[in-house]
């Protein structure tokens, strides 16, 4: 929570989309009771998409959620990865960005500038087959725990 960082509320949209179709109202507010017991506060109804929140807010978020059902990587991941269809800031990208190669290259960096305040993330190389592929990022002066990390890797995953 010490890290100087925000990011939009539209970080926490897909958390709470995820957990009100597996937990319903109650999972919400079990989330909720946990973040506080852990002594910070959030009501996520009340968050909105386009206001500025403290980044480490949406990782202590996270761990709230895997902690409360002891979720797993799957879970975790599966939550993520539900954000991109949600948000309306990545909507208004893949608009003008529909092709995933593009995309990748131009807005990566576009949409980072979106979500957070602090930080880079470059768009090193991509690949994309029928079959499979890749996308390479780089991320920069950003440093909270390293398991946020590995959930926005999911997220730009699912965003491109």
């Amino acid at each position: 929570m010490e890290f100087p960082g925000k990011v939009r509320g539209a970080a926490f949209k897909g958390h709470v989309e995820y957990i009100l179709e597996k937990k319903g109202e109650e999972g919400l507010r079990k989330v909720e009771k946990e973040i506080e017991r852990l002594g910070y506060h959030i009501e996520y109804k009340k968050i909105r998409e386009t206001e500025w929140y403290p980044a480490g807010l949406a990782a202590v978020s996270s761990y709230a959620v895997v902690t409360t059902f002891n979720w797993g990587k799957k879970e975790l991941i599966n939550m993520v990865q539900v954000s991109p269809k949600v948000s309306f800031i990545l909507r208004f990208f893949m608009r003008y960005f529909a092709a995933p190669e593009k995309m990748f290259k131009i807005g990566v960096s576009r949409m980072w500038e979106r979500y957070y305040n602090v930080g880079s993330l470059e768009a090193i190389d991509f690949k994309r087959t029928k079959k499979d592929g890749y996308a390479v990022m780089r991320l920069k002066n950003f440093k909270l725990h390293p398991s946020y990390c590995f959930c926005l890797g999911y997220f730009f995953y699912r965003g491109i």
